[in-house]
């Protein structure tokens, strides 16, 4: 989502960006096989900085942006993790595959914060934003860290909202021949970002105690969580129950007279969404000083 976001802006303030840069093939083929992050930060900074210099706010703006949702995520799994190394859930220990799914998430968002702190304060010194106050239980509503199932709903959210964001990007601003090698590398880590997704849901439909009456895609603007103090989180499915493609429209319910329903035609195709809808949607767990 973040890196799909930090090149459009990128694009976006310069569109002959990618012809300025040195190598910019290298510097994307990097990127994509995941360099060591002690190495890459210290490259694209320096890349930057040849392009626009040090004092581009636009650059910074965009990376800065993408740190705060990692800072998001990597504190919603760290808080999960001690929760169950604390034994706030019978049916979960620090021994459990489920333990080690969540670890590995939370371990490959600390390394998106590490990564992304780097790249900013290598083109601007301290120029990083710091991670905000979060609170996970929305004031108390959710018992989040004390109900497994609870637990896993929210990360659902968290992952879903994710994956329709950096879609939202790739798909608004990348695509096009000038962008081809900036649109393989921002799917290249869209797609790892909806194995997460579809990972938490698998959880949530394997969990002990009671699995969820939830697929690994999202059909219609469906959730699949039915409590009901998930009802502000509604928002974060809403437009995925289209039915219509393209452009000309094409409707893919019973296409070619195929039967295919429109719960079927909605989890065929994925729909993103804006920095400003992505925003609001996590607002409930940032909490305002």
């Amino acid at each position: 989502m973040n890196f799909s976001n930090i090149l459009n802006e990128i694009s976006k303030a310069d569109p002959e960006v990618f012809g300025k840069m040195d190598d910019r093939r290298s510097v994307l083929k990097n990127i994509t096989r995941k360099v060591a992050l002690t190495a890459l930060p210290l490259a694209l900074g320096t890349t930057f900085n040849k392009a626009y210099g040090q004092s581009n706010g636009t650059v910074i703006k965009a990376l800065n942006y993408a740190l705060g949702l990692e800072h998001l995520e990597a504190a919603f799994y760290k808080e999960a993790l001690a929760a169950i190394n604390a034994g706030a859930f019978p049916t979960i220990s620090p021994a459990s595959p489920a333990y080690a799914a969540l670890d590995t998430i939370y371990k490959h968002e600390t390394a998106h914060v590490a990564f992304l702190t780097s790249v900013i304060n290598s083109m601007s010194p301290n120029a990083a934003v710091a991670a905000a106050t979060y609170d996970f239980t929305v004031g108390g509503q959710l018992p989040t860290f004390t109900d497994y199932t609870i637990l896993l709903a929210v990360a659902q959210v968290l992952e879903d909202t994710g994956v329709r964001a950096y879609k939202g990007q790739a798909n608004a601003s990348l695509m096009g021949s000038a962008n081809s090698e900036v649109l393989t590398a921002a799917l290249n880590i869209h797609s790892v970002e909806a194995r997460h997704a579809s990972h938490i849901r698998q959880m949530r439909a394997t969990s002990a105690g009671g699995g969820a009456s939830v697929k690994p895609w999202i059909t219609l603007a469906q959730s699949g969580i039915t409590a009901p103090s998930f009802a502000n989180f509604d928002g974060n499915y809403t437009g995925e129950e289209l039915t219509v493609q393209g452009t000309p429209a094409v409707n893919i319910v019973n296409i070619g007279a195929s039967g295919i329903t429109a719960a079927g035609a909605s989890e065929a195709f994925d729909e993103g969404l804006t920095d400003v809808q992505v925003a609001e949607l996590v607002k409930p767990f940032i909490v305002v000083a």
